[in-house]
């Protein structure tokens, strides 16, 4: 079953009456509880991807679904509900508050989640190993715990996908591994469907699934015969997508 499909999206502005597309003719569908790894260099097109998946931004043609709703045809109001309810953000410059102390920080996730039960909070300071944390601030953590914050933030709501936008890039081997297998674990336990946005092809086979973009367009669309656990992959080499 698909949680989002694209047909025929493209994304471009007008500049001195001459279209550039940052977006040229994407056709992608989704599926529930998918890791979608994403790949392509700085102005490849990705973040733009990401940002009209996620209703952040919208397209200039074509369609996007969610389920069965046509994404374009939501006013401001319905594609803010959609972001609120449905869409986690997780940041390469983690975004958190610095004055609020880290179970705090995770608790504002609470605010856009219908259960709003503290119990989340506990558990997610549990399985992101941040309980002996909870009531520090984030500068007393490192970049890895601070990304571990980030994540527990974004999933304390629950979203039905959960939009990574280079996660690991601000940080080292051991911390990567880290945050790929807390990404892993938690689509795993809760079917949550995960795009990984990356400029970095190791991380091809940490998903069921990796497309590569380039000039706008997807270029490759890899379908991996098993998942490469976090631990197992290949650091200092490089990994792409089985033929």
């Amino acid at each position: 079953m698909n949680i989002l499909e694209l047909k025929n999206v493209d994304r471009y502005y007008d500049i001195n009456k001459t279209k550039f597309y940052a977006l040229k003719n994407i056709n992608l569908s989704i599926k529930q509880g998918e890791i979608l790894v994403v790949l392509g260099q700085s102005g490849s097109g990705k973040s733009t991807l990401m940002n009209i998946l996620s209703g952040v931004d919208r397209a200039s043609s074509g369609s996007v679904y969610f389920h069965d709703s046509d994404l374009g045809k939501f006013n401001e109001i319905e594609l803010e509900k959609y972001r609120r309810k449905e869409v986690g953000f997780i940041f390469q410059t983690y975004n958190l508050i610095p004055n609020l102390k880290i179970s705090e920080n995770i608790e504002l996730g609470l605010k856009f989640n219908e259960e709003n039960s503290k119990e989340i909070i506990q558990e997610l300071l549990d399985e992101f190993e941040l309980m002996k944390y909870k009531d520090k601030f984030p500068y007393q953590l490192s970049g890895g715990g601070k990304q571990r914050v980030a994540i527990a933030r974004a999933l304390a709501k629950r979203p039905a996908l959960l939009m990574c936008d280079e996660p690991t890039g601000a940080l080292d081997e051991k911390n990567s591994i880290k945050v790929i297998k807390k990404l892993q674990e938690y689509n795993q336990k809760y079917n949550t469907t995960v795009v990984f946005i990356t400029h970095n092809p190791i991380y091809a086979k940490a998903g069921h699934r990796a497309i590569h973009i380039n000039n706008g367009s997807i270029i490759k669309d890899v379908n991996n015969p098993q998942i490469i656990r976090a631990e197992d992959l290949e650091f200092g080499s490089i990994i792409g997508g089985t033929k």
